[in-house]
Order: C-alpha cells, then structure tokens, then sequence
C-alpha cells in the first residue's frame, strides 16, 4: 500500500520553487531552518511529501547547494520508487500542456514531471496537492499552478506559505 491505512491526510508534491523558496528567511527564520527540514524529513517517511526525480535535477544545476538543496537530495531516497511518475505518464501531461514547457529551453523542465507524480499519486488513491512558488515571470512557459488547473480533472495546487503553515513545521507565528 502506497500511503497509510485510515489516513485523510494530502500528499505534497514539491516543485524545485517551493523548495527553494524554504531557505527564504522572510518565510523560515535561519534559526528554524534546520528543524523545519527535519520535521519535513518526517513528512516524507511518512509519505506526505514526494517530488520527482526532474525537481532533483534542476536543484543540481546550482554551483552551492544551500540547506534546501542538500536536504532534498538527502530524502529523496526515502521516496518509495512506486511515487515516480512513469515516463509515459509525464509524456502525456506534456501533449495535454504543451505550455507548461519553454518551447526554447535547452533542458527537460520538471513541471510535468510533478504533475505527473500528482496525477500518478492521485491513482493510486492519494490526494496530492502540488505546491509551488511559480507564477508568470515573463518566461516563455506557462506556470505550474495554471498547467494543474487546465488538467481534467484538475490538480490542486497550493502556495510556499500555505503550505509551511499546513505542514505544521513552523508554529503560528514564528516566521517573521
């Protein structure tokens, strides 16, 4: 079984936004940065965080990872590899949102890879919320939040903050 029995809880799926946007101190002060990582570590054993192995891929590209960086690359064994995506599946999501992609990038993006993990999460009986920073930026693409709402049946999607706030990681009101 995929996620745990009498359970009501969501599955996140990070993009590489969302966990980048954790070593930002106006969310998460320096101070609490280690302990909300590792309450999030908790979260993936636990099956209620995922995110692809694309999302890996594109943190990579940073010559220094920062605290994010290394703690996702750290989990992302925890994954059980039944989370992935299959490349068909993410290949699908890129003919249903041919947008979601720059036309003109010279790399792979990991935004279909993370639909496609929640759409596969979501089959197997899960109920996976993509949380993201993405928003339009001028790039030649379509954001993550808009390409899971084109999706039939949607995908729910959710902000950073939002998202820290569920995750019960950092208590009301520690964040400046």
């Amino acid at each position: 079984m995929l996620f745990p029995e009498a359970t009501d809880d969501a599955c996140f799926v990070l993009d590489a936004s969302a966990i980048i946007e954790l070593k930002n101190p106006d969310r998460i002060p320096w101070d609490r940065q280690w302990r909300v990582l590792r309450c999030l570590e908790e979260m993936v054993e636990q099956r209620r965080i995922a995110f692809p192995k694309m999302v890996l891929a594109e943190l990579k590209k940073v010559t220094h990872l920062d605290a994010p960086g290394v703690w996702a690359l750290g989990v992302f064994g925890s994954q059980p590899p039944a989370f992935e995506p299959l490349d068909a599946l993410v290949a699908e999501v890129r003919g249903r949102v041919p947008g979601v992609v720059d036309p003109e990038a010279e790399e792979d993006d990991a935004d279909p890879a993370v639909i496609a993990q929640a759409i596969h999460l979501r089959n197997q009986g899960g109920r996976p919320i993509v949380v993201t920073k993405d928003a339009s930026t001028g790039q030649n693409r379509m954001p993550l939040a808009e390409a899971c709402a084109r999706m039939a049946p949607p995908v729910a999607t959710m902000g950073i903050d939002e998202f820290i706030a569920d995750s019960g990681c950092l208590p009301a009101g520690a964040a400046p």
